[in-house]
């Protein structure tokens, strides 16, 4: 392999790796804008518990938002609060997604 192929591979990794990086530096702070949206709609109940317990679980490419076991018997039990989680999501979700763009093309300008 020659010295221009290599140097072509290593710059072509070194791009690969800084998009990559700023994708998940972006997707992590638009999941945190969420988890905000998230907790000001969540009921407050007695103790408050359930709207403060929202937490972020990383994966590449991607960030779930959960509240333990909590979420599935606010979202589909007969007795606990109006489902609500689905639906903030699903109205959201443009919103989310043009916030994320945003959020990406800013930080590619700065590089």
């Amino acid at each position: 392999m020659s010295n221009l192929e290599k140097e072509f591979q290593r710059e072509i990794r070194k791009y690969s790796e800084t998009n990559f990086k700023i994708v998940q530096e972006a997707l992590d702070e638009t999941a945190d804008e969420f988890r905000k949206t998230l907790e000001s709609a969540t009921p407050v109940g007695i103790t408050g518990k359930f709207r403060r317990s929202w937490k972020k679980k990383k994966y590449p490419n991607s960030i779930y938002l959960y509240n333990g076991p909590l979420t599935n018997i606010a979202e589909y039990s007969r007795r606990g609060p109006a489902p609500f989680i689905h639906t903030l999501f699903e109205s959201y979700k443009k919103t989310l997604e043009k916030s994320l763009i945003k959020k990406i093309e800013q930080k590619i300008r700065r590089k």
